[in-house]
């Protein structure tokens, strides 16, 4: 996500999840653009995956009911509305779903869908150690930025997984 202010750009790297918020605030300042690839004319860079936190615990003595709320959740029109009117991406975009053009909301559908195309979809890599999320960010913009090389970008997020993976 990104913002223009006096010709000067603002990045923020996250993702989908902080498109209502910003956007309610920002309007129309709010764009969306994946991380251009190595070489032109390559496949967009980024990650996508469905919303994997929605899970239920094989101990809970209410699984009927908190397996009604995943179906509720992931397939339901109403639970559709609900993410689109709060400028969410919802796991279920009913057909003829109102996405209104120019919007973040449509800039972020388009991103995924050019992930999907690239093949793109996998489990989100930030959330396999437990600094995964912050790290990955900040090895981003330090990419981004030219402060660090391709090959100093893995070796930093592998060292971190390593570590974590190494520990439990």
């Amino acid at each position: 996500m990104g913002a223009v202010h006096q010709g000067k750009s603002v990045f923020l790297i996250s993702g989908p999840w902080l498109n209502g918020s910003i956007s309610d605030v920002m309007g129309s300042n709010v764009g969306v653009m994946l991380m251009p690839p190595s070489k032109t004319g390559m496949a967009p860079i980024g990650t996508n995956s469905g919303n994997n936190s929605y899970v239920i615990a094989s101990k809970s003595t209410h699984q009927a009911l908190a397996a009604e709320y995943l179906n509720f959740i992931t397939c339901s029109k109403a639970a559709s509305d609900y993410f689109l009117a709060n400028g969410q991406i919802p796991v279920y975009l009913p057909p003829g779903a109102n996405i209104p053009a120019g919007t973040s909301l449509a800039d972020w559908l388009d991103a995924w869908k050019a992930i999907e195309k690239s093949n793109g979809s996998i489990m989100f890599m930030d959330l396999s150690t437990l600094q995964g999320t912050t790290l990955i960010g900040q090895e981003v913009q330090e990419l981004m930025g030219m402060r660090i090389t391709p090959a100093a970008f893995i070796q930093a997020i592998e060292s971190n997984y390593s570590q974590f993976h190494s520990s439990l």
